[in-house]
């Protein structure tokens, strides 16, 4: 897909369009979201209340997916934001655009947490368990080039090949550069056909994709909602929790007690999750190391821990 350029009068656009979905002659503020997201973020305060407008930065891409996924999500109770807008594609800006309610409180984040971070991240379980359930069709990132879904639809049509081209790859940087040592490295091929044997007759669902503690929010010590479903993808029911345990193994066992309630969990759950979060690991590192030239320490501290 191809980039695309901010275009000229940007602001005066925003905020001719954002008066015009709100159907206000009220003030508002119009403020960017720099959080280093490649798709373009924008606060709206109104009042008091605030909205989040988003633009793809691709210029054949569409947020149509991601409209469904949000829409399905809250027709069955789940507490994600709502879209109030969406634009296929928006002449002025030349690109997709989607405008989102706000879930209310903050995101748990890191560092320093509340005594009773734990009863909001049960609740995140659950409802993670139901986003976990929504069927894709194949595996890999969900196909953004049309105008209007009623069904997500990925990349690859194994699992096996969507490891082969997402997975595989990274090692090869790794290996380049030193990264492992040769006995880390065969361990980590050892996952990847382990990952293939045991779960790949597995069939695709959808994956938040980006799952951890910055996309679950709370207020007052109560759940409030998951937000930014921007990296969506078709994979297995492990791929969102081998996610969240690459940074956050001490909530684990919390996520995975709210998980249990709505989706019966195997008793070689750990060892799924574990390869699974292996596997995204080594593929963040290899990109990241490609990509910047340095090292992403969660991700291999993550590695060496699972290897072990």
């Amino acid at each position: 897909m191809s980039e695309h350029k901010q275009p000229a009068g940007t602001e005066a656009i925003l905020s001719h369009l954002v008066k015009s979905i709100l159907a206000t002659t009220e003030p508002l503020t119009i403020e960017r979201v720099r959080e280093g997201q490649s798709t373009e973020v924008y606060r709206i305060h109104q009042s008091a209340r605030r909205f989040y407008l988003r633009l793809l930065p691709e210029l054949d891409a569409s947020f149509a997916p991601e409209v469904y996924v949000h829409t399905i999500l809250r027709t069955q109770g789940l507490r994600v934001p709502e879209v109030v807008y969406f634009e296929h594609y928006h002449p002025g800006l030349q690109r997709s655009v989607m405008m989102t309610t706000e879930i209310p409180g903050q995101a748990i984040g890191y560092g320093a947490r509340s005594a009773d971070v734990q009863p909001v991240i049960r609740q995140a379980g659950r409802e993670l368990a139901y986003i976990n359930t929504i069927k894709v069709d194949k595996f890999g990132w969900i196909q953004r080039d049309k105008p209007w879904v009623d069904q997500l639809q990925a990349e690859y049509t194994t699992y096996a090949a969507w490891l082969q081209r997402d997975f595989a790859e990274p090692c090869a940087v790794l290996e380049q550069h030193g990264v492992l040592a040769p006995s880390a490295l065969a361990a980590v091929r050892l996952m990847l056909a382990e990952a293939v044997a045991l779960l790949g007759e597995e069939p695709p669902v959808l994956a938040h994709g980006d799952f951890d503690v910055t996309h679950i929010y709370q207020q007052h010590g109560q759940y409030t909602g998951i937000i930014d479903f921007g990296e969506i993808r078709g994979a297995n029911q492990w791929y969102d929790l081998g996610h969240f345990q690459i940074e956050n193994p001490d909530l684990l066992p919390a996520l995975l007690d709210g998980y249990g309630e709505i989706t019966p969990l195997p008793t070689d759950v750990m060892r799924r999750i574990l390869i699974t979060s292996g596997l995204i690991a080594v593929r963040r590192l290899g990109r990241w190391l490609a990509r910047s030239g340095d090292l992403y320490q969660p991700d291999l501290a993550a590695i060496m821990r699972i290897i072990a």
